[in-house]
Formats: C-alpha cells, structure tokens, sequence
C-alpha cells in the first residue's frame, strides 16, 4: 500500500481524509505533518494543513 498525502483545515481534518483514501484505521498508520497549516487574516492568506500518511507493515501491527 502507497503513502498518502493529504490537506484539510486541521491536521486531524487531513489524517482522516487520508485514513478514509487508505481505507485504514489511525493505529495501523504512521502520521508525519508536514506543516500544520495557519489561519488567514479575514480568511485571505491561510494555508491548509498538510500530513503525510504511511500505512505501518503486518509485522509493525501485530507488535503493537
């Protein structure tokens, strides 16, 4: 299964997303954020935040 990367409002908005994508649940995965994204003055300027996904090995899920 291939990384994803996804962008929402919040970090945990684009976790999901990419959960949904994957079909997976958040413990069989490894989340790094790429930028936690910032909220504009009046609306104009801000910048989602952005994750990247990485689904965890059988090996990785049985451990845990």
């Amino acid at each position: 299964m291939e990384d994803v990367e996804a962008s929402g409002k919040t970090v945990d908005e684009a976790v999901a997303k990419a959960l949904q994508q994957l079909g997976l649940e958040r413990s069989q995965v490894d989340v790094e954020i790429i930028s936690e994204g910032r909220t504009g003055l009046f609306g104009l300027g801000g910048e989602n935040a952005r994750v990247l996904v990485k689904p965890l090995s059988t090996e990785q899920i049985a451990a845990e």
